[in-house]
C-alpha cells in the first residue's frame, strides 16, 4: 500500500520533469543548445542584416589632405578656403591646367584629383587659377557668370556650376579691376551662407581678399606661400605675359596678328598711385622695324593697366 501511493505521488512530478525536458523554442533545449535548423536560419539571415547596415552607414574615405584642410577652416570659423595656384595659360578644358603653384600642390595632394566637371571656367578669361574648398562637405556651392550693368550694379548670368555635394572645385577666372566674370554663393547645413564671393587681390598689399558681396569675412587663405613671396601678382615677366595674353582685348589682337613684346620692369602711375609693373609692347614686328600700337603695364598685385599715349597717362584695363 505504502508503495502503491508513493508511486501515485511521484507520477505528476515525473511528467512535469518530461515536460521541462522537451525541446522548445526553435530547438532551444534547457542546457541552452541549439540544433542545426536553428543554426543554419539565423547564419542565413544575419548576413543579410549586417550588409543592409554597411550600406546604410559606409561613407567615402577622403584624402587626408582635403579633410585637414576642412578641420582647419571650420576652426577658423570659415565657411570655405581659397588657394591661390596662380597663373596659366593651359587650355581651359584640361583637367589639369593648375601647373604654376608646386608648393601648394604639394601641400594639398587632393588638387590634382580634382576632375573636369569640377573646373569651372569664368566665360571672360581664365588666366588665374583657384581652388575652393568648403568646411563642411555638405555645403551647396553655386557659380554664375557676372557682369556689371551700366549703373554700376552686379548683374548675375548663367549659371556654370552647382552642387550640394560640396567637393573642391578649380575655379579659373580672369582678375581685373572691377570683376572676376564668376561670382560664387554657397550655403552651408547650418544655414550659413556666402553671398557674390569674387577672388580679388587688395590693391594695398596684393594679398588675396577673402570677404563676400556683403562684406562678411567668409574665407580661409589656404595659400602656401614661397620664401620670395611678395605679394600675390606675377612673380615674374613670364607669369605677367601670361595674365596680360588672357585678357580679351590683347587676345583677339594677338589673334588678328599682333605680337607682344616685353619693355622691362619700371613704375606706372596710375590715378595717382605709383606701382610696379611689368610693361609690354603690344603692335607689328616688320622685317625692319617695330610698329607699337598699345602698350599694358602688369603690376605686381595682379592690375593691369593700359597706356594713353595721348594724354600720356596710364588707366585700368576694363574688361
Amino acid at each position: 500500500m505504502k508503495r502503491t501511493l508513493a508511486f501515485l505521488l511521484s507520477l505528476p512530478l515525473a511528467i512535469t520533469l518530461a515536460a521541462c525536458s522537451s525541446p522548445t523554442n526553435n530547438g532551444s533545449t534547457n542546457n541552452g543548445s541549439t540544433t542545426t535548423e536553428s543554426t543554419s536560419s539565423d547564419t542565413a539571415n544575419k548576413p543579410d542584416m549586417d550588409k543592409t547596415e554597411q550600406t546604410e552607414t559606409a561613407t567615402p574615405t577622403e584624402d587626408e589632405s582635403l579633410s585637414a584642410l576642412r578641420k582647419s577652416t571650420a576652426d577658423a570659423g570659415k565657411v570655405f578656403a581659397i588657394i591661390d595656384l596662380g597663373m596659366s595659360d593651359a587650355a581651359t578644358d584640361s583637367a589639369t591646367p593648375y601647373d604654376t603653384d608646386q608648393l601648394s600642390l604639394e601641400t594639398y595632394p587632393f588638387i590634382k584629383d580634382i576632375d573636369a566637371e569640377h573646373i569651372v571656367v569664368s566665360p571672360d578669361g581664365a588666366s588665374n587659377v583657384f581652388c575652393l574648398v568648403p568646411a563642411n562637405a555638405k555645403t551647396s556651392v553655386s557659380v554664375h557668370a557676372a557682369s556689371i550693368s551700366s549703373s554700376g550694379e552686379l548683374e548675375k548670368g548663367d549659371e556654370l556650376y552647382a552642387s550640394e555635394k560640396g567637393d573642391p572645385i578649380i575655379l579659373r577666372c580672369m582678375v581685373g579691376d572691377v570683376i572676376t566674370g564668376v561670382v560664387v554663393t554657397m550655403e552651408g547645413p547650418d544655414g550659413t551662407t556666402v553671398e557674390d564671393y569674387m577672388p580679388f587681390y587688395s590693391g594695398k598689399d596684393g594679398s588675396l581678399l577673402t570677404t563676400d558681396g556683403n562684406g562678411a569675412d567668409c574665407a580661409l587663405n589656404a595659400t602656401v606661400y614661397g620664401e620670395n613671396y611678395n605679394g600675390a601678382g606675377p612673380a615674374s615677366a613670364d607669369d605677367a605675359e601670361t595674365a596680360l595674353r588672357g585678357t580679351t582685348e590683347v587676345a583677339d589682337a594677338l589673334e588678328a596678328g599682333s605680337s607682344l613684346e616685353y619693355e622691362g620692369h619700371e613704375t606706372v602711375l596710375c590715378e595717382g598711385i605709383e606701382t610696379d609693373c611689368y610693361v609690354f609692347a603690344l603692335g607689328e614686328d616688320h622685317t625692319d622695324h617695330w610698329v607699337t600700337a598699345d602698350r599694358y603695364a602688369v603690376a605686381n598685385d595682379g592690375f593691369i593697366y593700359k597706356y594713353d599715349a595721348v594724354n600720356d597717362t596710364w588707366s585700368y584695363l576694363m574688361e
